[in-house]
């Protein structure tokens, strides 16, 4: 379970507050996602047969397609190619905080949480 110090500054990192009741909430749930991800560091990816490091047993690198091959599994991209860009009042027109034509956000680095 994790200390009532560790979830206020999760939180405080999240810019949330929380209730008491809250608080224990998210302290349970917080636990259970670290322990899985325990649990995902502890296993084994490579398994039996291995030899090329992708993860894959032998028997099932064929099933997965080639993203470079012929064929359904083939890894399509559109052309990079410069178009136009939207002008800036349509750009700007759903924006929560826009002024002087440009986007206001709140600071994230170099403060501290509430």
């Amino acid at each position: 379970m994790l200390t009532p110090d560790a979830v206020d500054r999760i939180a405080a990192l999240a810019r949330l507050q929380l209730t008491d009741d809250e608080r224990r909430l998210l302290a349970g749930q917080l636990a259970a996602i670290l322990d899985y991800v325990d649990q995902l560091a502890a296993a084994d990816p490579g398994g039996e047969g291995d030899a090329e490091g992708d993860g894959l047993p032998a028997g099932d690198r064929d099933a997965v397609p080639d993203p470079d091959g012929p064929g359904p599994g083939r890894l399509t991209l559109r052309p990079d190619v410069p178009g136009p860009s939207l002008p800036r009042d349509v750009a700007l027109a759903n924006a929560p905080d826009a002024v002087d034509g440009y986007l206001r956000v709140p600071q994230v680095l170099g403060g501290e949480a509430p």
